[in-house]
C-alpha cells in the first residue's frame, strides 16, 4: 500500500510490520490528529475472530481497537499504536536478556496468557514469539498481534489456519490438532529459552539444547521450568498458567537429582586437584635431594595430573563443541572453563614451586645473610649492591626451601651453595653475616672467588 488517505480519514505514513496474512502500517487519524496502527488483513473465512476478541477483551496488555473497516478483499483494524521495541529487537541488540529481566517479563506474559485462557470459552493466542511481544519504555508488556487467536467454541473446534511459527509453535499445531492452553505454554517456554540463551530456534543449529548445556551459570530451577514447558507431549507440560507462574516465583527452590550428582562430581574432581597440589608442595617443604630432580619428584604429580584430566573428561565430557560462539564470548566461568582454569593455576603453581625449590633463594635468606658482592674485601659498604642467589642444603644433601620468617631446625651441619652460572665475572668477595635474636652479629671471613671458564 502506498502513502495516501484511507476512507478520507487515515493518512498512511509507513509500513511497520507484516506477517503471512497481514501487513501493519503506521497511520495518522486526521480527525483526532492521533497516531494509530493499521492492520490490513486478507479476507479470510475467520477474519472476524480477532475483531470480536479485541472487542470482548479489556486489558492493558492488549492494544485498544478504535475502528474497523472492510472493502473488497480486505478488512482494516485501526488500533492503538504501541510505543517501544519488540522483544525481537531487544534480543537482536543485546543477544539475550538478564535472568532478572527474563523472569519479570516471562511472568508478565504468563499473566496475560492466563487472562486469555480464563475467558469463556478460553482464548488461545497460538502465535507467541518475540516479534509479537512489545516492551514499552516503562517496562510493561503488550501483545500486539492477535491474528492467531482462536476461540474454543463449537463452531471453531478445529483451526482453520495454522498461525503458529516454527520454533515457537507447539508440535501438535503442525499436526492439525486442536489448540489448547498447553500450546501457549510451549510457546512461552520457547521464548524463555531464547531470552536466557540468545539462541534463535529458527537458526542453525536448530536442535534445542537445555539452557544449562549452553550456559552452566543459569539457575537449575529455570532449566526445569523451560524443559517442562517444552515437552512434546502436551500432558507432560504445565496444565495451567497458574502452575507455571507459581514455579517461576519459586524457581530457586526447584532442584533435581542432577544438581546433587553435579556437586558430587565436582567434589571428587576437587579432591584430585588438592591431592595434586599437595604432591607438589609437600616434598618442597620437607626438602628434596638434588638427585631426585626432576624425577622421581615429579612421578606423583604427573600421575595425579593425568588422572585428574581423565576423570574430568569422564565426569564432565569433552566440552561443548557445538556451543554458540556468541554465547561463549559472554560467559567466562562456565563449569568447563572453571575446571580448566583451576587446572592451569595448579600447574603454574607447581612449576613455580619447582623453580623456587631448585634455586632456593627466597627473600628470607637475603634478609638474614649477606652473601656476595662484586669488588674486594672490605669494600662492601661503598660498592653497588646486587643480591646473589644462594642454595641451602642440609646434612643429607637435600635442598632446603627457606621461607621468610620461618625457622629451620639445625641438627647437623648446613652448607651454602652458589651456582657457578650465578657468579658474576671478575673477582667476587664473599662474606656471611648472621644476626642472632639478641642482636649479636656473627661475621665470617672474606673469601675472594673468581669464576673460571
Amino acid at each position: 500500500m502506498k502513502e495516501g488517505i484511507l476512507f478520507d480519514r487515515y493518512e498512511i505514513i509507513k509500513e511497520i510490520g507484516h506477517g503471512a496474512f497481514s501487513k501493519v502500517y503506521l497511520v495518522r487519524d486526521k480527525h483526532l490528529d492521533k497516531l494509530m496502527a493499521l492492520k490490513m488483513v486478507n479476507d479470510l473465512p475467520d477474519e472476524n475472530t480477532e475483531l470480536e476478541t479485541l472487542k470482548a477483551l479489556s486489558n492493558d496488555a492488549f492494544p485498544v481497537l478504535y475502528d474497523y473497516r472492510q472493502d473488497e478483499g480486505h478488512c482494516y483494524l485501526f488500533m492503538e499504536y504501541v510505543d517501544g521495541m519488540t522483544l525481537r529487537e531487544y534480543l537482536d541488540k543485546n543477544g539475550k536478556a538478564e535472568v532478572k529481566k527474563t523472569i519479570g517479563w516471562i511472568k508478565k506474559i504468563a499473566q496475560i496468557l492466563r487472562f486469555l485462557h480464563k475467558q469463556k470459552p478460553p482464548v488461545i493466542y497460538r502465535d507467541l514469539k518475540p516479534e509479537n511481544i512489545m516492551i514499552r519504555p516503562d517496562g510493561s508488556i503488550k501483545l500486539i498481534d492477535f491474528g492467531g487467536i482462536l476461540r474454543r467454541s463449537r463452531s471453531l473446534d478445529e483451526s482453520k489456519g495454522n498461525y503458529a511459527t516454527r520454533g515457537y509453535g507447539a508440535p501438535e499445531l503442525f499436526r492439525t490438532k486442536k489448540p489448547e492452553p498447553s500450546s501457549d505454554i510451549f510457546s512461552l517456554g520457547a521464548v524463555m529459552h531464547e531470552m536466557l540463551t540468545g539462541v534463535n530456534p529458527n537458526k542453525p543449529p536448530v536442535a534445542r539444547k537445555k539452557i544449562r548445556d549452553i550456559d552452566r551459570s543459569l539457575p537449575e530451577g529455570l532449566e526445569i521450568i523451560v524443559e517442562k514447558c517444552l515437552k512434546k507431549d502436551p500432558q507432560e507440560r504445565y496444565q495451567s498458567m497458574d502452575d507455571l507462574i507459581k514455579d517461576i516465583e519459586n524457581y530457586r527452590k526447584l532442584k533435581t537429582g542432577a544438581g546433587v550428582w553435579f556437586a558430587l562430581k565436582l567434589t571428587l574432581l576437587s579432591g584430585l586437584y588438592i591431592a595434586l597440589l599437595i604432591s607438589i608442595l609437600y616434598p618442597l617443604v620437607n626438602g628434596i635431594n638434588k638427585e631426585d630432580i626432576p624425577f622421581p619428584y615429579l612421578y606423583a604429580p604427573g600421575v595425579l595430573l593425568i588422572l585428574s584430566l581423565v576423570m574430568r573428561s569422564i565426569l564432565f565430557g569433552n566440552g561443548r563443541k557445538n556451543e554458540i560462539k556468541e554465547i561463549k564470548k559472554d560467559i567466562f566461568l562456565t563449569e568447563k572453563r572453571y575446571m580448566g582454569l583451576l587446572g592451569a593455576v595448579l600447574f603454574m603453581l607447581g612449576a613455580l614451586s619447582s623453580l623456587i625449590m631448585v634455586r632456593s633463594g627466597e627473600t628470607g635468606v637475603l634478609n638474614s645473610l649477606v652473601f656476595a658482592r662484586p669488588g674486594k674485601a672490605g669494600a662492601l659498604a661503598g660498592a653497588p649492591e646486587k643480591d646473589m642467589w644462594v642454595s641451602l642444603c642440609d646434612a643429607d644433601e637435600r635442598n632446603v626451601l627457606v621461607k621468610k620468617g620461618g625457622v629451620m631446625k639445625i641438627t647437623d651441619k648446613v652448607r651454602l651453595e652458589i651456582q657457578k652460572e650465578d657468579v658474576p665475572p671478575g673477582t667476587v668477595s664473599i662474606q656471611v653475616i648472621a644476626t642472632g635474636d639478641d642482636g649479636t652479629r656473627y661475621v665470617s671471613k672474606n673469601f675472594d672467588v673468581e669464576k673460571t671458564p
